[in-house]
């Protein structure tokens, strides 16, 4: 219960932001300032979240050369404190400056990498 309800608070906070849009298993984010337009983050998988940033207004559509189609990961948890964006799964921590779109990965300890 206790899950559901963090979950349900953070749904809410996210769509009370109009910075911040979560579909599925990728958080975008339009900071508020600095170079990047939009910055993305795409949760693959515990160990792994892909991070995208664009000065425009919109995201390339051209399929990656380099990254291949995953299925949908749903073992994570979103947070917005403190004017930072913190996505979370068992390995790790990854903080996203709703300010500046500066992104910082931590282990699951806090330890920064």
């Amino acid at each position: 219960m206790k899950r559901l309800f963090s979950a349900i608070a953070t749904l809410i906070c996210i769509a009370s932001c109009s910075s911040v849009r979560q579909e599925g298993n990728v958080i975008t984010v339009r900071p508020e300032e600095g170079p990047a337009k939009k910055v993305r983050l795409e949760v693959i998988s515990e160990g792994i979240v892909r991070v995208s940033a664009t000065p425009e207004s919109k995201f390339s559509g051209k399929p990656s050369l380099m990254v291949l189609d995953q299925p949908e990961f749903k073992d994570f948890s979103v947070e917005n404190k403190d004017g930072q964006l913190c996505v979370s799964t068992a390995a790790l921590q990854v903080k996203l400056s709703l300010k500046d779109g500066k992104v910082s990965f931590y282990r699951a300890d806090g330890e920064l990498i």
